[in-house]
């Protein structure tokens, strides 16, 4: 611990200093976080509320007749037990497909070594860390 005879108006004008930054991150950083969080928590809300509920003024964030009604319609009005099983087998194949490229890449890049090989793992690295729309302007 640090002793108190070594506090001088300098050092304790800095740390406040440095506290009341810290003070107005958090302030900033909580009121930034609210304002992303808050009209996503009121959808979900809104999402298991009744009809009775929507159209009562009373009723503003907790529905009073907590329902899953609007989710069993949505899932049978877009028929989405179809939909789930073709994603699932897009995904499946299109990750099993680029894990197989990128190991056989991989491997290639790091045990042969020839001109190109420094360029193309530059280009690599490069392809990763720009993101598609940035790369297609």
């Amino acid at each position: 611990m640090k002793e108190i005879k070594n506090l001088t108006p300098a050092t304790i004008q800095k740390h406040s200093m440095r506290l009341g930054i810290g003070i107005l991150r958090l302030f900033l950083f909580v009121t930034l976080a609210f304002i992303v969080i808050y009209p996503v928590l009121t959808q979900i809300s809104a999402s298991f509320m009744s009809v009775r509920d929507v159209y009562n003024s009373s009723v503003q964030y907790i529905p009073k007749d907590f329902s899953f009604d609007n989710y069993i319609t949505l899932w049978k009005e877009l028929e989405l037990d179809g939909a789930m099983l073709l994603t699932l087998q897009y995904t499946l194949l299109n990750a099993i497909l680029q894990t197989t490229a990128a190991t056989l890449v991989g491997y290639g890049l790091a045990r042969f070594k020839f001109g190109l090989n420094k360029f193309l793992f530059a280009m690599a690295l490069i392809s990763l860390a720009i993101p598609p729309t940035l790369r297609l302007i």
